[in-house]
């Protein structure tokens, strides 16, 4: 442990307090998660040997109709394992990557101290990162399987294996206690331990069972917890200005050489295991990894030099110019958030708008962003007249000095384009529900000069779902079609009742659910599924 710290303080130099508190910070997280983790897998044996003990007398062999009523317990206790497994990943994802980011951030504000910019707005430029690298850990793939489905295997990895162990015991005519003791005992320990005492049925469950139940399950958390510690910690170190690279320490605790011995002594320039932090090399490089990435920082006095020359020219800094003029206000060049940006008023000055696009689009699922990217949408700042989204050439443009919700509400309109919700049988029923067509009339059809832009809107005595008069505007078409009832009112044209209502569900969603809980609850499962 001395040498890696050791090596630890060398890499970081004068910021070696700020990495070994992120350090300490990341092997607790890795030692709660593997005491919390196991003792996940020994309450699930726990309660299904306690229902296994109360099943039959205690020398009388389980029955195959009593192992069915086990298998039906089974199923409820490895989707409540999963449900807990989740919760935990969660909290160690969330914590990894802000031990992460929490060197380089404080770092940023060491660096920044008495240079005039508000730090509150570095500080949020660090919430920026901090969250859209806890998406992506979520969002990334591994074998075609995103992380809650691998989560979702370890459930089914435990179900069954517990599930060979109860039925093998039936096969042989073990008894209920010994069954339940035998669980307990596999879970609490490993397989191996099992052989001296259960010599004939481990013999039958040779390949069948894992050697270790929670092994899988403790493996997957230690490397997606490490992974989300360095996305941490190199997403943090593109948003530093004095970054000048992030170095691969190598463990003290690696047995034998592997990979990592290889990428501690490459030398790209910048000193041996040191890389640019678009080039780090995927990270961890294996399962159980315990090697450090490290950021090195130019040395405080040297950068406030440069820091100096960039606030009385910064022509003459383009590096830190850069990170004023983007990172500091969220974006990066021609693009916001992966979507590509244009502003349509060359001369005028979009930064507090883009401030402004960030904060929203910070509310929204990446998986949203994704559909967005996917489909080629482009933001466009700098647009004179309403916002709003355009299919033709699919842009959002937003205008100028915009109120908050606006982009919320403009993205709502891609994604309702972009899924065709207005011909989704789903969404109509949503869509229709509290509103009588056949009682709708042209008489409910009224004019609404409340906005800048007057426009036509439903308004009747029984609806009262509607979150804004916006969201009641009625576009020109065929205001009434026929149906098997007879004429009825065309609700397609409510093309504002999403959007507004996908607005409402970030801005403010118990409004939203108090008013039009199907509504809400059909979000809602975009947003989580």
């Amino acid at each position: 442990m001395s040498d890696e710290i050791d090596k630890l303080k060398d890499a970081a130099g004068e910021y070696k307090k700020y990495a070994l508190e992120a350090r300490k910070k990341f092997i607790n997280i890795r030692h709660v998660q593997d005491i919390e983790i196991k003792s996940l897998y020994i309450r699930l044996a726990e309660r299904v040997a306690s229902r296994i003990k109360s099943l039959n007398a205690a020398s009388s062999p389980l029955r195959k109709s009593q192992l069915e009523q086990v298998e039906k317990l089974l199923v409820y206790e490895a989707g409540n394992l999963n449900e807990n497994l989740s919760k935990y990943m969660r909290k160690y994802i969330d914590a990894a990557v802000d031990a992460g980011t929490g060197y380089s951030k404080a770092i940023a504000f060491k660096m920044l101290d008495g240079s005039g910019l508000e730090m509150s707005k570095v500080n949020q430029s660090f919430f920026r990162i901090n969250r859209n690298a806890v998406k992506a850990c979520w969002n990334e793939t591994k074998g075609g399987l995103k992380l809650s489905d691998r989560i979702w295997k370890q459930g089914e990895t435990a179900r069954k294996a517990i599930t060979e162990i109860i039925q093998e015991s039936v096969a042989t005519g073990m008894d209920a206690v010994k069954t339940a003791r035998l669980l307990e005992k596999y879970v609490n320990e490993d397989a191996r331990t099992l052989v001296k005492d259960y010599p004939e049925l481990m013999d039958r469950l040779h390949g069948k069972v894992p050697g270790n139940l929670s092994y899988e399950a403790l493996r997957l958390a230690r490397t997606e917890t490490t992974k989300a510690f360095g996305k941490g910690t190199i997403e943090a170190a593109k948003n530093s200005p004095g970054c000048k690279g992030i170095k691969w320490v190598l463990s003290p605790s690696h047995p034998a050489t592997d990979i990592c011995d290889a990428l501690a002594r490459n030398d790209e320039g910048l000193g041996a295991g040191v890389y640019q932090p678009d080039n780090v090399p995927e990270y961890p490089a294996h399962p159980n990894e315990m090697c450090i990435l490290v950021t090195i920082y130019e040395s405080s006095d040297d950068f406030k030099k440069r820091l100096k020359r960039w606030r009385d020219n910064p022509e003459s800094e383009p590096g830190l110019e850069k990170w004023y003029q983007r990172t500091y206000n969220g974006i990066t060049d021609g693009a916001i958030q992966g979507l590509k940006t244009v502003n349509l008023s060359p001369g005028y000055n979009d930064m507090a708008d883009i401030q402004a696009i960030v904060t929203e689009l910070m509310l929204i699922p990446y998986k949203h962003i994704q559909m967005l990217k996917e489909k080629g949408v482009k933001i466009n700042t700098g647009w004179n007249k309403v916002s709003g989204f355009y299919a033709d050439d699919m842009s959002i443009r937003i205008l100028k000095e915009p109120e908050y919700g606006e982009v919320i509400h403009e993205v709502g309109h891609a994604l309702s384009y972009i899924l065709d919700l207005y011909n989704d049988d789903e969404f109509i029923k949503v869509l229709n529900a509290g509103i009588d067509l056949k009682q709708i009339s042209r008489d409910n059809l009224i004019i609404n000069l409340q906005h800048s832009e007057g426009f036509i809107m439903l308004q009747h005595e029984g609806i009262s779902k509607f979150v804004s008069d916006l969201q009641a505007k009625v576009y020109r078409g065929d205001y009434f079609i026929p149906s098997e009832n007879g004429t009825i009112f065309n609700t397609k044209l409510l093309k504002e009742y999403f959007a507004e209502g996908y607005r409402e569900y970030f801005i403010d969603p118990e409004n939203l659910k108090s008013r039009d809980m199907m509504l809400y609850r059909f979000i809602e499962r975009m947003v989580k599924e």
